[in-house]
């Protein structure tokens, strides 16, 4: 959506016909709209979107939640802007554990192949360390993930 900047009229200055209307556009913060949604997948009841949810509706970005573990189909990447892959108690390491995770795998390989945008949180990040090949290991240091 293009909203009016600015509206002027020449006065036949710089070689411009007299009395010649112009208007100049800018493009409304930050995207032109409608955009498709970013798609966050929320790997266990515990680990919600918080803040993430609140910075793209406070941009008026739309988004979409599945829960897979909940049983929600994990949808295929190609109607969504980008996606966000939320933490899980669990690690990579138990992917193969769980039916529902392995669709999220599945689903992130399938972006990486795609080249399309992602964002791993927590273990979001672990399965796109696994999916590039790089091995997770259990860590030292007990972290409990991200805060406001």
């Amino acid at each position: 959506m293009l909203l009016p900047y600015s509206i002027y009229r020449t006065g036949g200055s710089a070689g411009l016909p007299p009395y010649m209307t112009f208007v100049l556009y800018q493009q409304t913060f930050p995207y032109i709209l409608p955009m498709k949604p970013v798609l966050i997948i929320q790997n266990h009841e515990i680990e919600s979107p918080g803040t993430i949810g609140d910075y793209l509706s406070e941009r008026q970005m739309p988004f979409e939640i599945v829960h897979p573990w909940r049983g929600d189909k994990v949808p295929t990447g190609e109607n969504h802007l980008a996606a966000i892959a939320m933490g899980c108690p669990l690690s990579v390491n138990d992917t193969p554990n769980y039916e529902h995770l392995k669709h999220v795998y599945v689903f992130v390989a399938d972006t990486v192949r795609h080249n399309r945008p992602y964002l791993g949180i927590c273990f979001g990040a672990q399965l796109l360390a696994r999916v590039l090949g790089a091995k997770v290991e259990r860590n030292p240091v007990k972290e409990i993930g991200t805060f406001p």
